[in-house]
């Protein structure tokens, strides 16, 4: 599992909707990440129903282990002209730039 800093030139952050929350939220796509992450606080925050996994290790890009995850949340988002998805997000705190990263998964 990699993901890569919101300093480099493959992130792209854009404003997206929750299905079960009124109200946008930013989120980053990030091409140099290979899973989706939402911010710990926003899953709180939001109420979200949150699965237990077997631990898993964030590697950053620069190959620094940085947390160690064993959450995950299954989130409803609405992309601009109606398009809808069901994301599976690994659950660690986040930059508080963004409350969701996108990676290729």
């Amino acid at each position: 599992m990699d993901a890569a800093t919101l300093s480099t030139a493959k992130a792209l952050i854009v404003d997206l909707c929750l299905q079960l929350m009124s109200g946008i939220f930013k989120e980053l796509i990030d091409s140099g990440s290979s899973d989706c992450f939402v911010n710990s606080g926003f899953v709180i925050k939001s109420n979200l129903r949150i699965q237990e996994i077997d631990p898993l290790f964030l590697i950053l890009i620069d190959d620094t282990i940085n947390h160690c995850i064993n959450q995950v949340v299954l989130l409803p988002i609405q992309l601009v002209y109606r398009l809808s998805y069901v994301i599976e997000c690994y659950v660690t705190p986040l930059d508080s730039s963004c409350e969701v990263v996108l990676g290729h998964s």
